[in-house]
């Protein structure tokens, strides 16, 4: 599962984070100029190529993910992808906490990286161990979940 919000920077620009549920690994982050669900989406589809497509999108009630709307756009879209929007509750930021919480790491610590964004996902995922896991970074889980969940070819050979 990944979540999804945006929230705005100092200057005013849309910074929309993409988070791992599991691993609390930034898949992305993006500036836009404008909250749309056509945006929204061409960034997901972008990230689709590089991370594959997810079974579940957690977002907020936003008006880019059809505000409370079973049949938005945005849902429709999640459909054709074979994904499940699930949405949090109206004014339970905790609901999607993890992506919150790298709102405010990001507030914190994005001058140590001159305002460069990519620079920023990096220090987050590669260098900046998270307590919650273990004192692990992002990047450790993240690619730690992908190599075991890759069937090996000899554990299927010896085992089945």
């Amino acid at each position: 599962m990944w979540q999804l919000d945006a929230h705005q920077d100092e200057q005013g620009n849309w910074l929309m984070p993409v988070i791992d549920d599991c691993s609390r690994y930034c898949l992305g982050i993006r500036e836009m100029n404008s909250l749309t669900t056509q945006e929204v989406t061409s960034y997901l589809e972008d990230l689709f190529k590089i991370h594959g497509v997810p079974r579940e999108l957690l977002s907020d009630n936003g008006s880019e993910f059809g505000n409370k709307s079973k049949n938005s756009e945005f849902d429709q879209w999640c459909e054709k992808f074979g994904i499940k929007h699930i949405r949090s509750k109206v004014h339970k930021p905790t609901t999607t906490g993890k992506v919150e919480r790298h709102h405010l790491t990001f507030i914190n610590e994005i001058h140590f990286c001159g305002g460069d964004l990519e620079l920023f996902r990096y220090r987050y995922n590669h260098i900046r161990p998270h307590r919650s896991l273990f004192m692990k970074t992002p990047a450790e889980v993240y690619f730690d979940l992908q190599q075991r969940l890759k069937p090996s070819k000899e554990l299927e050979k010896d085992r089945w």
